[in-house]
């Protein structure tokens, strides 16, 4: 009798066991929002890192990392953890606005960061600033007719949002479109 059942029972055992490291990966990744939340660096990469100890396939954990080592200065880390998210998930588009970020300010590859924004886009329609993103680029490499679409995706978003008023105000600056210029930069105070 004991032979028929053994197999079910280790199913349960093992299933049970792979359940509570899952947990307890999610338990750590939580720990380490909360640490990074307060501005405990350290000790958040600390949780983030024993959440993946737990769970490797943690994209999460692996984009928290990436945005914790790209405030910190730490390029190479960032896109190190990023690319690892992207492993596990090519369509995670956290980790794809991380590396167009990276691209776009500390590398300075405005193409490949413009190409990160709109795989990050695909993913995700409702991020404003990956929007902004793309406006701020166009307006820099001052193809601001260009810029103009981005800028207003970002608003029909959230008609809140300033820093897309002032990239729009600029681009229809730069395009000699005063009236509307004025009218978006009024909106920007």
């Amino acid at each position: 009798m004991l032979k028929r059942f053994l197999p079910s029972l280790i199913f349960v055992l093992f299933f049970s066991a792979a359940h509570a490291q899952t947990n307890n990966a999610r338990l750590h990744y939580n720990s380490g929002i909360q640490l990074r939340n307060a501005s405990k660096f350290s000790e958040a990469l600390a949780e983030f890192n024993k959440a993946i100890l737990l769970n490797k396939s943690f994209d999460s954990a692996y984009v928290e990392m990436g945005n914790i080592y790209s405030k910190s200065g730490n390029t190479d880390l960032a896109i190190s953890n990023y690319n690892k998210a992207l492993s596990i998930n090519p369509k995670y588009a956290d980790a794809l606005f991380g590396m167009a970020k990276i691209y776009r300010d500390a590398i300075k590859q405005l193409d490949t960061a413009i190409y990160y924004f709109n795989a990050a886009a695909r993913f995700d329609s409702t991020n404003k600033e990956i929007f902004y993103g793309l406006a701020w680029i166009y307006n820099a490499r001052k193809e601001h007719d260009l810029a103009i679409p981005y800028a207003i995706k970002a608003l029909k978003i959230d008609n809140t949002y300033k820093p897309a008023y002032g990239e729009l105000g600029y681009a229809y600056r730069s395009t000699k479109k005063f009236t509307e210029c004025i009218e978006q930069f009024k909106k920007n105070l």
